[in-house]
């Protein structure tokens, strides 16, 4: 059981991954072209992909959790 709750963990670490290098830049190091789009009105915002971000993350604390309960 332990090792399926790992590869789980894995494949959403996998999808993850992917999913954080097709967001669109938020600020950070990019934050002068996010002024430049929204003063211009050009604000969108995914929330399917900021949605499926924050499932993969909680899928991934759960089964870390239980990896490191099961192991001990």
């Amino acid at each position: 059981m332990y090792v399926l709750f790992a590869i789980i963990a894995v494949i959403a670490a996998l999808f993850m991954i992917g999913i954080v290098l097709i967001q669109e830049p938020k600020g950070g190091l990019t934050s002068d072209l996010g002024e430049y789009k929204r003063a211009f009105g050009v604000h969108k915002t995914n929330t399917f992909i900021e949605k499926g971000t924050w499932m993969l993350a909680g899928i991934m604390v759960i089964f870390c959790v239980l990896c490191a309960w099961m192991i001990s």
